[in-house]
């Protein structure tokens, strides 16, 4: 209950002689305004649990990205090794225990993301909804200094997303954008969300991918006033564990956007000019995605360390090997070797672009890791197939669970670390055999055209 109470009547002394009064019953207000203070505290402890979680598979990737590469290199010994157990029942022994520790430790890894990224539930939502809420969460007091302002259409912006998952992406980049200024200039902030017939960036996306046929998306886009972003920090800010806000950040805001956005099948494009601000668009799908074959189709069923590499059945190809490890890439290489072709070996993947680019005749396959500093395995594999001619790629990575159909199509064969020669050097023959077709098929349509 409130109560305004004033004086509305004197003596002609000056004394009060009458009071009077209004009351209100805001028992109703009271108890909307604590329903939404106790959501608003409800939604924060989830994005701050959601936040720990992915925090915690940031930080398993990598351990796992990182254990599958030594594995492979004691793979790869171990299968040089298989000849020894023939003769020698003790060895044999010995290397079948090797075997199954291998076995058990692949296991071990695969199920830590299992462990700390469980089934997320997803609904239909509306985006026109959730980006309000997004601005709550970030705080009245930045909200106000940086003067967030959102844009919203009046139709239903209807996505599929589990609306935690959209609040971190939402979230994560409001906050970088409010960020982008100077203590003496504070960065504007813009959230506006398109018309849904609105068409999405032709260019590949920066983050996630989009699933352009058959598939239906929604944009937002969060548009600063800051500094901008260079071209060399740009290349970076997807990578875990970089950031430009030296203590104060952690480095993983970005590639947790980033895996979200893959687990959803969104996708995210940077336009940035240094000195005129940034602007981050978004394309969220609107209905549940579809899966598709391809990759079951590519990705590898399982090792077997007793399958000999035949030494002659890549005799005569030339193979370009590219991991930032140098014992992994070594090891690819001597793979390669071991079936009979002529390889290189090479760390630096902007370096691989530059051999690839003045010759690419003389290549008859590239096999390269995924994630490498500067440019990735996808990007050498969208680069290598605008050469003339076209050089098929072989993925072999730790992370698969980082690839999403779109960037399948960009590899002849995807293998999961660790790999066995036999697998790697089968699938290096197969990428060169279907390559040499279609350089044959298109020379033969050459010749009749003359």
């Amino acid at each position: 209950m409130e109560v305004f109470a004033g004086v509305s009547g004197w003596d002609a002394d000056g004394s009060v002689r009458i009071l009077s009064g209004v009351s209100f019953d805001v028992t109703e207000d009271q108890e909307r305004r604590l329903r939404s203070q106790d959501i608003q505290a409800e939604l924060r402890e989830d994005l701050q649990r959601a936040h720990q979680r992915e925090t915690v598979a940031q930080v398993a990737g990598g351990i796992a990205h990182d254990l599958n590469n030594h594995i492979g290199l004691v793979l790869w010994n171990l299968e040089k090794l298989e000849p020894l157990g023939e003769s020698d029942a003790e060895i044999a022994e010995s290397l079948n225990q090797m075997r199954r520790a291998i076995d058990m430790s692949r296991d071990l890894i695969s199920g830590l993301d299992e462990l700390v990224r469980p089934d997320i539930p997803r609904s239909g939502e509306d985006l026109g909804k959730l980006i309000p809420t997004a601005v709550e969460l970030i705080g009245r007091p930045r909200a106000e200094r940086h003067d967030v302002r959102v844009h919203l259409p009046e139709d239903v912006l209807p996505i599929w997303c589990n609306p935690t998952e959209i609040l971190q992406v939402i979230v994560n980049l409001v906050i970088n954008a409010c960020d982008a200024g100077t203590k003496d200039n504070p960065a504007t902030v813009e959230i506006a969300a398109m018309p849904r017939e609105t068409d999405a960036p032709a260019r590949h996306p920066d983050a996630g991918f989009l699933m352009r046929n058959n598939s239906e998306f929604v944009l937002f886009k969060i548009t600063d006033t800051g500094t901008g972003i260079t071209e060399d920090v740009r290349e970076r800010i997807f990578q875990r564990n970089f950031t430009t806000k030296g203590s104060m950040g952690t480095g993983l805001g970005l590639p947790i956007v980033a895996r979200i956005l893959q687990d959803n099948r969104a996708a995210l494009w940077v336009d940035t000019l240094p000195g005129s601000g940034t602007t981050m668009t978004v394309a969220w799908p609107s209905k549940p995605a579809v899966a598709e074959a391809a990759r079951a189709a590519k990705l590898p069923q399982g090792i077997d360390l007793k399958v000999p590499i035949d030494p002659t059945l890549l005799k005569g190809l030339q193979a370009l090997v590219v991991d930032d490890l140098p014992d992994v890439a070594l090891v690819l290489a001597s793979m390669l070797e071991a079936g009979g072709a002529e390889v290189y070996c090479e760390t630096d993947p902007e370096f691989v672009k530059e051999v690839l680019a003045d010759a690419p005749s003389d290549w008859s396959v590239l096999v390269t890791d995924l994630h490498m500093p500067g440019t990735d395995g996808a990007a050498l594999a969208r680069f290598a197939a605008t050469l003339n001619p076209p050089v098929p790629v072989v993925l072999v990575t730790a992370r698969t669970d980082t690839l999403d159909e779109v960037s399948l199509r960009d590899f002849a064969a995807v293998l999961q670390k660790p790999v066995s020669g036999a697998q790697l050097v089968n699938a290096v023959l197969r990428a060169a055999a279907s390559q040499e077709g279609i350089r044959q098929e298109r020379s033969s349509q050459g010749t009749s055209s003359d």
